[in-house]
């Protein structure tokens, strides 16, 4: 008896000390978690091609990011090391200019095919040379511009004349524009309807797999009408575009086959068609360092004054730290801007933190961009801007931004942010103009910020419709904004979806009544629920279906 008394304390003092142990380990809101739930749109044997009922369906968001979310970007890159201070005279003290010695350690590693261009711990000065649109600049393929780690290595852009300029740019010398064709279009036989992988041309001459092409339609005055935008949105605008490559080609059925599925319908009727662009740049990297502006010491900073020249804010207008454009399969990790010490205010750049230009397949991970100092109109103080396709933002966190994160154009399309926050902007986290549809934004955190995927009645040609299939997937609201109520707000063209809120602010705006032009009213599943939700992130499980 006294044995068994005995083992009954022990058995009581481990489940005790398991029980401790289990409480240190699951989070409250997990120990206190309600029933699970599936949104009805993703059930547990979703494939691509499931829709309910209506015609809803989730979009396949799993080919994001760097080679379509198959490869992580790599650690050790080809080719030899360049150091600027040992080999190009590059001065770590911040105290001489370094710009000519670190462009042309990159233009080595360039010529030679590729390689990393490393800058020692220490403080780097640079800024725009002559009329450069950049203070730095990568052209070529293979080229990794790699500093020794964001509280080591600081790049810091030592003008304040700025307009339109980039501290670093990456792009190709010659234009990659998604809209100029280097080849005669191909019409497309029949429609097209998102999800398809497979284009029916008039003919496959002259098109080889692995070649790079754009799908496009035109915005003509039908394709106009049907979003309700006559009279507001024109051609100038383009249309619809999908930049892809050819991975298999059937000359029997003249068809095209496309390595990333068609996200929006594209009509004959608005003349949809095929054709070749300029080759992009690829696998560039920028790594492990620190941003940082030059503080501009004027005093005219109106929402306006971007328009006038000799005011402080047309010197910074649209200015960028970060610019990348007609690349594909490349990557941004572990960047940070920061506030250099002759900076008499907490400023970390003037305008924009990182954007995003007809640029495909490009991972940012790891990054804190911080402190615009203009947040004004004509778009300015966006830290993180979107204008490509099917590109990955993970790990991510923007402070004191205009718009912390923001999608933009019509060939904005299959784009993830994934994992990443927000902190007290001055506007919204948004789809911002002219329906960039079918984008993804995965546990975000929104610390007095919300997401807006609405209608926007601003612009000389309206931003109108920002969005149309874009999902908004298991939102953490740590607080609302300034005399917010909701966390998101979603009435989209034709279909939306939000699925899951949680943490203190979770509320949904996204009610329309049938005669709102908005209708049919976004399908919202778990508010106030989102941490029940299964999976826990949509992009995830989608990789996981997809095998990687």
């Amino acid at each position: 008896m006294m044995l068994k008394k005995q083992n009954a304390s022990k058995l009581a003092k481990l489940a005790g000390a398991w029980a401790l142990v289990l409480t240190l380990l699951i989070p409250a809101s997990a120990a206190n978690a309600g029933a699970p739930w599936r949104s009805s749109l993703y059930p547990a044997n979703w494939t691509p091609g499931y829709q309910d009922s209506q015609g809803r369906f989730l979009q396949d968001f799993s080919y994001a990011g760097y080679w379509r979310g198959e490869k992580s970007p790599p650690t050790t890159p080809p080719g030899a090391t360049y150091n600027v201070v040992t080999q190009y005279g590059a001065d770590a003290s911040g105290a001489n200019d370094s710009t000519n010695a670190i462009q042309n350690a990159i233009n080595a590693a360039g010529t030679a095919g590729g390689g990393i261009v490393y800058l020692p711990a220490g403080t780097y000065k640079v800024k725009p040379q002559g009329s450069s649109s950049s203070s730095l600049w990568i052209n070529q393929n293979n080229v990794v511009l790699r500093g020794a780690g964001t509280n080591s290595t600081f790049l810091f852009n030592d003008s304040t004349s700025m307009r339109e300029k980039s501290v670093i740019r990456v792009a190709p010398t010659t234009s990659g524009d998604w809209f100029a064709p280097v080849n005669t279009p191909t019409a497309v036989r029949n429609d097209l309807q998102p999800r398809t992988h497979t284009i029916p041309v008039n003919s496959v001459s002259g098109y080889n797999v692995n070649e790079f092409i754009v799908i496009r339609s035109d915005m003509t005055p039908a394709f106009i009408a049907e979003h309700g935008m006559t009279g507001k949105w024109d051609a100038s605008l383009k249309g619809p575009a999908f930049n892809r490559k050819i991975t298999a080609i059937n000359a029997a059925t003249n068809s095209l086959t496309v390595d990333i599925p068609i996200r929006y319908p594209l009509k004959t009727r608005d003349n949809v068609r095929v054709y070749k662009v300029a080759e992009p740049l690829s696998e560039v990297g920028i790594e492990s360092l620190s941003i940082g502006m030059k503080q501009h010491p004027g005093t005219t900073w109106g929402d306006l004054d971007y328009k006038n020249a000799g005011t402080a804010a047309y010197d910074v207008h649209a200015s960028k730290a970060i610019s990348i454009s007609h690349t594909k399969n490349s990557w941004v990790n572990n960047i940070n801007s920061y506030r250099p010490s002759g900076n008499s205010s907490d400023y970390h750049v003037l305008s924009h933190g990182i954007s995003l230009y007809q640029a495909r397949s490009v991972t940012i991970q790891n990054t804190h961009f911080q402190k615009p100092q203009y947040r004004g109109e004509g778009g300015n103080g966006y830290l993180y801007q979107i204008a490509g396709s099917d590109n990955l933002i993970q790990n991510a966190i923007a402070t004191n931004a205009r718009h912390s994160f923001t999608f933009q154009s019509m060939w904005t399309s299959g784009n993830v942010i994934y994992n990443s926050t927000s902190n007290t902007p001055r506007l919204a986290t948004d789809f911002h103009m002219h329906l960039s549809m079918a984008n993804l934004l995965d546990n975000m955190r929104m610390n007095g910020d919300f997401i807006e995927a609405v209608y926007r009645p601003y612009g000389t040609i309206e931003h109108g419709w920002t969005t149309s299939q874009s999902v908004i997937w298991n939102t953490n609201g740590l607080a609302y904004g300034p005399g917010q109520s909701a966390i998101v707000k979603s009435k989209q063209f034709g279909q939306g979806y939000v699925f899951g809120t949680h943490g203190p602010a979770n509320g949904v705006q996204y009610t329309v009544p049938a005669s709102d032009p908005s209708a049919p009213q976004d399908l919202v599943e778990g508010i106030g629920t989102g941490g029940d939700l299964v999976p826990q992130s949509l992009y995830l499980d989608q990789k996981a279906k997809r095998g990687f």
